[in-house]
């Protein structure tokens, strides 16, 4: 019986433990897709400015 308890107590820190690192790899690849996202409206950007005019 104890042995069990044992091993759904350490089950139980690893499932909490993996909260955080999700957490963490999901942000950095918002972050990553955010520079993505940055570099290509830089090349596109790059132009006349005609592409996104008002007029």
């Amino acid at each position: 019986m104890l042995k069990r308890k044992t091993i759904e107590t350490v089950d139980a820190e690893i499932t909490a433990g993996m909260i955080p690192q999700r957490a963490r790899d999901a942000e950095n690849r918002a972050e990553l897709q955010s520079v993505k996202w940055t570099a290509e409206g830089a090349v596109k950007g790059s132009g006349d400015g005609s592409e996104y005019s008002a007029t």
